[in-house]
């Protein structure tokens, strides 16, 4: 196994926070946890935009389950 490798997962934008940051609720192995997640460059190069609600791909590092890198947007509709 890699152990560079990045966990993928989806989540929902909960709230949206100062610079860019949002607070995403992903399930990892069976259990909730609430991401701090950034827009990663091509999606922030492309200016997409995120509301709370929206579903969002992300990759989350191995070793510290509280952060994240948001990689795209899903097109599914937001979820209330």
């Amino acid at each position: 196994m890699d152990k560079n490798r990045a966990i993928t997962t989806t989540g929902i934008v909960r709230e949206t926070l100062p610079n860019a940051m949002f607070q995403v609720d992903v399930e990892i192995g069976g259990k909730h946890h609430v991401v701090v997640a950034h827009v990663a460059g091509k999606a922030r190069l492309q200016t997409v935009k995120m509301l709370p609600g929206d579903l969002v791909t992300l990759e989350i590092s191995r070793y510290d389950l509280s952060r994240g890198r948001i990689i795209q947007r899903d097109r599914k509709e937001r979820s209330r």
